[in-house]
This record gives C-alpha cells, sequence and structure tokens, in this order.
C-alpha cells in the first residue's frame, strides 16, 4: 500500500520524550502505583527496559486533553486490555484505551459515543499521538488491541465489533467484517499480512483478515489451517519468527495449558510442537521476540496476580526454561510488550508476475536473521540472491529483480546477517521464482514473485 503527500503529511507528533533504544523492551503498565487497581480507568505508562531488566525511562500516556491529544487508559483488571503492537517497520508503537480520567468507575462499560476508545501511536522517537477515537465501535465493552502497518492507518479489535479500521486523526471507524470472529483479542501485522486472534467458536488461535492489509469492509477472517478450532485454548498475543515458525502466549492457568505455544508449518499446515510453560499454573499475555540466526528468544508478560512478570526465554526445546526481566511494583501490571528494533530496511518492488507470491520477516539489521518463503507453487521453486539492483524484462510482466549471484533450492530461505558493523549499508535483492509454475512466462516457463531490497543497518 502506497500513502499519498498528504498521508505523510499526517505523521505529526504533539508529545514528546527521549528516543527508544533499538534492542530494548518496551512494556505497557497499567497504573501509577499510588492505588490498587480496580475496574476504573487507569494512567498508562510505557516502561523501557534493557533485555537484561535494567530500567531506562518510562513514558507517560496523556491523561488529559492536550491540544489534540486525548487522554488514554485501560481498566485496571480488565486483564484483555492494554495489548502493545509495533508496525512491521519499526516506527510505531499502537495501543487501544479509553478517552476518560483515570478514576472513571467501570470504564469498559462506558458507551463509546460518551467515552470514546482511543488509538494511541508512540513513536520510536518518543512522540505521542492520541488524537484518533473511536466513537461508534467496542460501545459497552472493552478496546483490546490496535496496531498499524504505516502510522496513519489503523486497526482496533475488541469484546465485539470484529476488526475496526480508521485513520489519524478520525472520530469514526469502520468493520472490515461484520461475521465472526467478532470477539478477538490481538490485532497485528506480519509479513504484510493482517491477523487476529479471536474468542470465537472456530477462531482460538491465529488467523488471517482477508489479503494483506485490507481497508474495505466485507472481508473474510480464515483461521491458519491446523489452529484449535474448538473452545479451550486462550490465545493473546502471538509472535512470527520466521514464516514457518509461530508462537502464540496463552493465558490459561490450568496445569501445562498456559504459556507459550510453539507451532511450525509444513505443507500449508501448522502443527503444534510444544508449550513453554512458566509454570504450572501461569500463562502469558504479552509476546514478542527476536530471531538471530535460528536462535530464538522470547518476551513475554505472565498472568500473576498482583506482582506479574515481564520474562524472557530463548527457544532451545521443549524443556527451556524462563528467566525474569522485571516485575511489576505493587498496584501496577505489565500488559502488552514489544522488543523496539527501530527502522525496518526491507522494501517491496513489484516484478511479480504469476500467482506466486514472497513473504518475509525481519528486519535487515546485523546480527538478525531475515526469512523468507514461496506459496501458490506448481513448479520447482527457487530463491536468488544478487548485489546489483538492476531491474530486466523476462517477458511480458516478468522482470528480474537483480542478477541472481546466488540461486537457492527451496520453498523457504534464510538469510543470516553477520553481527558486523562491516556490513551496514549493503544492499541484497531477494527474488523467488517458480520453475515450470504456471501464470507467468511461456518461454522460459516460470513465474517470478516482487523483489525484496534489503539494506543492512
Amino acid at each position: 500500500m502506497r500513502l499519498s503527500p498528504f498521508l505523510f503529511s499526517a505523521l505529526l507528533a504533539t508529545f514528546a520524550s527521549a528516543q527508544i533504544t533499538p534492542g530494548n523492551l518496551v512494556v505497557l503498565r497499567v497504573g501509577d502505583g499510588l492505588n490498587p487497581l480496580t475496574n476504573a480507568a487507569q494512567a498508562l505508562f510505557l516502561d523501557e527496559y534493557t533485555t537484561s531488566g535494567t530500567l531506562v525511562q518510562s513514558l507517560a500516556l496523556p491523561t488529559a486533553p492536550v491540544n489534540s491529544n486525548l487522554p488514554i487508559t485501560c481498566s485496571g483488571t480488565a486483564t484483555s486490555e492494554g495489548n502493545l503492537q509495533m508496525d512491521d517497520n519499526g516506527q510505531f508503537f499502537v495501543v487501544g484505551g479509553y478517552g476518560a480520567a483515570p478514576g472513571t468507575t467501570a470504564i469498559a462499560g462506558t458507551a463509546s459515543a460518551v467515552v470514546p476508545r482511543i488509538v494511541g501511536r508512540i513513536g520510536i522517537d518518543g512522540s505521542v499521538d492520541t488524537s484518533t477515537s473511536i466513537t461508534n465501535a467496542f460501545s459497552g465493552t472493552n478496546i483490546r488491541s490496535a496496531t498499524t502497518s504505516n502510522g496513519v492507518e489503523f486497526f482496533s479489535v475488541g469484546a465485539s465489533g470484529g476488526v475496526q479500521y480508521s485513520i489519524l486523526g478520525s472520530t469514526t471507524s469502520t468493520a472490515l467484517n461484520t461475521t465472526n470472529p467478532l470477539n478477538n483479542r490481538t490485532v497485528a501485522t506480519s509479513g504484510g499480512q493482517l491477523y487476529v486472534t479471536g474468542s470465537a467458536q472456530g477462531f482460538y488461535g491465529v488467523s488471517e483478515v482477508g489479503i494483506g492489509i485490507p481497508t474495505s469492509p466485507g472481508q473474510t477472517v480464515t483461521a491458519l489451517n491446523g489452529m484449535p478450532l474448538a473452545a479451550g485454548p486462550s490465545t493473546y498475543d502471538f509472535y512470527f519468527a520466521d514464516p514457518n515458525t509461530l508462537y502464540l502466549a496463552d493465558d490459561r492457568a490450568s496445569a501445562g495449558a498456559g504459556g507459550i505455544h510453539k507451532y511450525t508449518q509444513s505443507g500449508g499446515l501448522w502443527t503444534l510442537q510444544y508449550v513453554l510453560n512458566p509454570a504450572a499454573t501461569v500463562g502469558c499475555r504479552g509476546l514478542t521476540g527476536v530471531n538471530n540466526g535460528g536462535v530464538v528468544t522470547l518476551f513475554a508478560t505472565n498472568t500473576l496476580n498482583g506482582t506479574n512478570e515481564l520474562l524472557s526465554i530463548t527457544d532451545t526445546g521443549a524443556t527451556s526454561t524462563f528467566s525474569t526481566v522485571a516485575t511489576a511494583a505493587t498496584n501496577t501490571a505489565f500488559r502488552g510488550v514489544r522488543l523496539a528494533f527501530g527502522s525496518s530496511s526491507i522494501t517491496r518492488i513489484p516484478h511479480g508476475c504469476g500467482p506466486t507470491t514472497i513473504s518475509v520477516a525481519g528486519s535487515g539489521a546485523i546480527g538478525t536473521t531475515v526469512s523468507t518463503s514461496l506459496s501458490n507453487l506448481t513448479g520447482v521453486p527457487f530463491f536468488g540472491y544478487g548485489f546489483a539492483l538492476a531491474p530486466a524484462p523476462l517477458c511480458g510482466s516478468c522482470t528480474l529483480g537483480h542478477e541472481w549471484a546466488v540461486a537457492q533450492f527451496g520453498t523457504s530461505s534464510n538469510f543470516v546477517i553477520p553481527n558486523n558493523p562491516a556490513y551496514v549499508g549493503i544492499v541484497v535483492g531477494i527474488q523467488g521464482a517458480d520453475v515450470f509454475g504456471t501464470g507467468g512466462c511461456a518461454q522460459p516457463p516460470l513465474t517470478l514473485t516482487d523483489t525484496l531490497v534489503v539494506v543492512i543497518h
């Protein structure tokens, strides 16, 4: 999706704080610690921690109107609220809340026409924008999660209303779906696709919303093949470590059920591998992670009452153990969490022809992995890597995005970037091909995907 100059001009900041450091954790904290948490509206803070648990700074979100910014608060006891998301480009954190001052009682039960639901956007530079409100959805119930693909267009979910779409600074939203799942926990983008986790029959895991990043009504929500369909799981946040590895946070307190569920995908089917459990009766809600050369480290907020925790775990198998990064102070609670990664340096150039598509996960930072996968294949799949980004027409609408210096067979590929500053600034092109696939070139018979341009940083 392209942004017009008008939309770019809308990216304005009205509040400022210190720059958030890429590589640090940002956790949404509910409550100022002065009074016990109740169902009343509570002040919100973004707490920045190093991954070793050192508090760097706390950014207070508005609790009263200032210029175009509105207050944003969450219930102190509605644990489904306060999910924190970040756009795929690493520029903005996003949270949903209520346009009411702290202390407003029974906040989740208020009418949205009176107490608007708020989408808060916080820049990696510390700027805060809470000018986006929703007065026509989530009335009398929770707003739980919000996200963005570009900092201007927002998607939000809650206990009713399905997925809502809105624009920066607007006061109303548009429902993208009017059939199940209408009751959702989390909304997020990953690899150019919009996803939700739900609490409706048939949608207890991760589901796709339409195709790509849709913005028009009438979308169909489709559960990923292999996700749980029957009641039981209680899925909240999720993290794609690569296109074929997915982690889900589950907040169940029953023995061995809650925690982080690891799924892997093969042949279009997602299969549960094992559950990483913080303790026998402790689950997780917030979840983020990083994939460093195939080694996945996860960060999660757990469900302990009173003083819940921010945890870390490196996935080395089913017996991996958790470590505590930080503990919420008395009269506060940690909700959502995100790992700040700064600007992504991966762009997509529309060179594709035929049905074959390429998806990507990663940021292009040194010491990390860029994972790609191909879909809609009928022939022999290949990836091409190159450094000379000089597009060359092949046939009809098929364009080679680079010189294909290295070709790799397979449906998925991992580009491991060494943790060496000497590689910063190098540009790598990645393109997929389906040799003998249909719908592209007749001679030679193949289809091509778009070109992904990775600028290492």
